[in-house]
């Protein structure tokens, strides 16, 4: 069962949008937001208890998706946590990027839709 899932996102709009598909799909999941990455390693550091999946976009201020998956990085040990890149960019080089970092499990375009969250039930 996934329990948490954490959501980085700037845009308000997105968030909303998105927490209503993930609770439709996961119902028990508690749902964690961040507006950036900064803010996001932040909860992490201050919550101790486990994330399975973070939904994580990459234009952010502040702090954006790449320079959150550098950090993470260089502090996370745990290989069960999955990375979702969730983005509006369709760019050639965010998408190899993506494929190529070691805590991406994949890369999903905005929006996000019950179709591409159906994994989140095979996961359950």
């Amino acid at each position: 069962m996934i329990e948490r899932i954490l959501l980085i996102d700037d845009d308000p709009i997105q968030n909303l949008i998105n927490s209503k598909m993930i609770k439709k799909m996961s119902s028990n999941t508690e749902l964690i937001i961040a507006g950036n990455g900064q803010e996001a390693l932040e909860k992490i550091h201050q919550d101790a208890l486990p994330l399975q999946i973070i939904f994580l976009d990459i234009n952010m201020p502040i702090m954006d998706g790449w320079e959150f998956l550098e950090s993470l990085s260089a502090k996370n040990n745990d290989n069960s946590l999955k990375i979702f890149m969730l983005t509006s960019s369709v760019s050639p080089d965010d998408i190899k990027r993506s494929q190529t970092h070691g805590l991406v499990q994949g890369f999903i375009t905005k929006p996000l839709s019950m179709e591409k969250l159906r994994f989140l039930n095979e996961m359950d």
